[in-house]
């Protein structure tokens, strides 16, 4: 599916318990080669943009469970786009741009960062508190940058109209995946691998957690409390040690997410988890 086909069938939402935005320079110019690309060929090329894991929930919407990094900036993209052609092109026709901008991704940002970006005219930078949301208001600026491109739009002639935005869009292949509410999204997700900044095991399981709660901020913030204070890598390798596995990743996901299935079975996964990272810190700083 293009990215086109996927927002004209529904809206999406990212669940408040997925981690934020971390992609970061790298990946933005990747990216951004990526979709230069195709201009450079005039459209005759599409580029494969990797899997969209999506899950219908009980209430009929649509989460995103793999796939939210792109589709984030390849919107940040198209608000860069209109950003730039406004300040050297006035002119530019709406039709597309305004069809584009239809397309709904709720995003958990604190800061409101995303939003403020795609419904303002004129953004101006704003001060963050969290890292999704400098890296969101980044990958913005970055992107204005690119497409400026010391005062050569990677555009150019070639891209008189913000119709042209829409065929680039159009070029931009994902394959599509829907699940049942019955499945099991993260393991999905893991053995897929898709492209992107992998999640750890630990991400996985908290993600895990979280669905099968019937209190999700308090799950949520449980997990942050245990968590604080280590380093994403750091904390990986206490979970692993906790879990006193050595199996292979999808095998230690796989025994872990059988086993929790219910409030009772979160709690006391997360009660026994408290109590050893506790220890370890405190054997740490003996």
């Amino acid at each position: 599916s293009s990215l086109v086909d996927i927002f004209t069938k529904c809206n999406f939402v990212i669940p408040n318990y997925q981690r934020g935005y971390v992609w970061q320079e790298n990946e933005w110019k990747n990216f951004y080669d990526d979709v230069k690309s195709i201009v450079e060929e005039k459209f005759k090329i599409t580029h494969f943009m990797g899997n969209i894991l999506i899950k219908k929930n009980q209430d009929g919407i649509y989460e995103i469970i793999d796939g939210q990094q792109r589709l984030i900036t390849i919107l940040l993209f198209v608000k860069a786009f209109e950003t730039v052609y406004n300040e050297i092109k006035p002119s530019l026709r709406k039709k597309y741009i305004s069809k584009i901008n239809e397309y709904k991704l709720d995003v958990n940002d604190s800061d409101n960062i995303f939003s403020s970006i795609l419904t303002y005219q004129s953004y101006t930078e704003r001060t963050t508190t969290n890292k999704s949301s400098e890296y969101i208001q980044k990958a913005y600026f970055e992107l204005v940058k690119y497409i400026k491109n010391n005062g050569t739009p990677i555009f150019k002639k070639t891209i008189p109209t913000d119709e042209s935005l829409y065929r680039l869009l159009k070029r931009l292949i994902f394959i599509e995946i829907n699940i049942d509410i019955d499945h099991n999204p993260y393991l999905i997700f893991e053995t897929l691998n898709a492209r992107g900044i992998e999640l750890n095991i630990a991400d996985l399981v908290k993600n895990h957690l979280i669905e099968h709660s019937q209190n999700k901020p308090f799950t949520n913030s449980e997990w942050n409390r245990i968590t604080n204070g280590f380093s994403n890598d750091e904390f990986e390798k206490i979970f692993q040690f906790f879990y006193n596995s050595t199996n292979n990743k999808k095998r230690l996901l796989k025994e872990i997410t059988a086993n929790i299935n219910n409030q009772s079975s979160v709690n006391d996964f997360l009660q026994k988890l408290l109590i050893f990272t506790n220890n370890y810190e405190n054997l740490s700083d003996m």
